[in-house]
């Protein structure tokens, strides 16, 4: 089996309504209101008590959203400014670390959905 690249595949029909449904819903919204996501460590902002694991989550549904309507800029914002940021901030460029050091030994399982979510987006371009 060989996987398909983000965005490789079209929706249509009521597929592509419910998909639309959810950009413009929580999906495309979220970022402007949920303090986990605002002011998270993944983007630099003052962080959390751990688990600092919603941003990864979040990126994972949104970069396949994003290349499943290429046409929402909205959605193709919101996933380059938050994939850029998390590169911008990867550990100095010296060891490839990414995110928010690990305090808690069970935080470190956020590093996981965020690889997943950066492999995704620069599968689709």
């Amino acid at each position: 089996i060989t996987p398909l690249p983000p965005g490789s595949t079209r929706p249509a029909g009521w597929v592509e309504d419910q998909l639309s449904l959810q950009a413009a819903g929580l999906t495309g919204q979220l970022p402007d209101f949920w303090n986990y996501l605002v002011d998270s460590a993944w983007l630099g902002g003052r962080g959390f008590k751990p688990p600092n694991q919603f941003v990864p989550y979040y990126l994972n549904g949104l970069v396949p959203l994003s290349f499943q309507l290429p046409g929402d800029a909205r959605l193709t914002e919101i996933r380059e400014r938050m994939v850029g940021e998390i590169l911008d901030r990867q550990a100095n460029g010296t060891s490839g670390w990414l995110g928010p050091d690990v305090v808690d030994p069970e935080d470190l399982f956020s590093k996981y959905p965020a690889v997943e979510a950066l492999a995704q987006s620069g599968g689709g371009a």
